[in-house]
């Protein structure tokens, strides 16, 4: 599509609900849910358990990905991100359950909050208000708020940052002072480098967007960059209505590089695009290498991307924030408003006709 990427009227128009303006602001939601996160104040006796459940559909069980990511080398405590109705059958009143629902009215999160309370565990929820808000609240349950008012997707910040407010209230873990500066600069500057003001010459994310249109996109991750290849996939589902999957090594290694000969036309439909870390384990950064020019000899098109910062969820962070601008962009060239998102619509209609 010869979209303008460099015509910002021509975007605007096509963004009625400002998805754009929300990817721009992430800085400044990302600022604001670390001064809620750290006002945080929970029972002591949510301390000391022995597992943290996460519930959350969509854009708000992402942050348990990126929670349990973040922490799976820090913590003795394992973290599980439940997505639908049931919990696991060891569920009990030695863990911590974290309801996570933006609006407040997902039903898979409503039905296991209700269960985790009928097994006795310690329960949060963090949501924006809703039946949510409102049982917590009948049932003297903690509730963490945050404001609302765009796609759940677009409160990443508040989904991921108050969920380790919580965990740093518990003395679960805490973030190292440096690591909270750290991102916070690196989002800045990507913030600039990545705006709609930056003509697409100059501007990587655009260029992204570009060789991403009109391609299946294959997100790649590992170790704590899988739960950000996961964001990706889902941001250029719902944010540029394109199919995409992603994938994580090195795992792959041990399949889906042999899947490359068939249907022969692969090349021309694919675009393969790498998470990549100095932080990542020795042996897996030498995958990386390996696995590109496996893709090299089939001629499949593959952007390496290499995390900005020291310190994991810094990298983390910058990848997002990239990937969120990506998403947004090839929603233009695709001519699609980034909000919308009528398949969603359509299925909760057809499910409430049905109770």
């Amino acid at each position: 599509m010869n979209f303008d990427l460099d015509n910002e009227l021509a975007m605007r128009h096509l963004d009625p609900q400002d998805m754009l303006g929300w990817v721009e602001r992430f800085p400044e939601q990302v600022a604001d849910a670390w001064a809620r996160a750290d006002a945080i104040r929970l029972p002591t006796s949510y301390q000391g358990k022995r597992h943290i459940v996460v519930l959350g559909m969509g854009g708000s069980a992402i942050g348990g990905d990126l929670l349990a990511a973040l922490l799976e080398t820090e913590t003795q405590v394992p973290i599980t991100v439940v997505r639908g109705y049931r919990l696991p059958a060891w569920v009990n009143a030695d863990t911590l359950v974290i309801a996570s629902s933006y609006s407040g009215n997902t039903e898979e999160t409503l039905t296991g909050f209700e269960e985790a309370l009928r097994r006795g565990a310690a329960v949060v929820a963090l949501t924006t208000g809703g039946t949510l808000a409102r049982l917590a609240e009948e049932k003297g349950v903690p509730v963490v708020m945050f404001p609302g008012g765009g796609q759940p997707r677009a409160a990443i910040g508040y989904s991921w940052i108050l969920l380790l407010g919580i965990v740093q209230a518990l003395d679960y873990y805490r973030l190292p002072g440096e690591a909270r500066a750290e991102a916070a600069h690196v989002l800045d500057e990507l913030n600039t480098a990545y705006g709609p003001r930056v003509p697409e010459s100059a501007n990587p994310a655009k260029q992204y967007a570009r060789r991403a249109y009109n391609r299946v996109l294959f997100v790649l991750g590992a170790e704590h960059l899988t739960a950000v290849a996961r964001r990706w996939k889902t941001q250029f589902n719902e944010n540029s209505k394109q199919w995409a999957a992603y994938d994580e090594l090195p795992e792959l290694n041990h399949n889906t590089i042999v899947g490359t000969r068939a249907p022969t036309d692969l090349a021309d439909h694919i675009l393969l695009i790498s998470l990549e870390s100095p932080s990542h384990h020795a042996r897996v950064q030498r995958r990386w290498d390996i696995t590109a020019t496996i893709f090299q000899r089939h001629k499949l098109p593959h952007l390496r991307l290499r995390a900005a910062g020291e310190h994991p969820f810094t990298q983390m962070m910058g990848l997002i924030h990239l990937g969120d601008f990506v998403s947004v962009y090839l929603a233009f060239l695709n001519g699609r408003d980034p909000s919308e998102i009528d398949n969603i619509n359509y299925l909760k209609n057809e499910l409430a006709r049905h109770p």
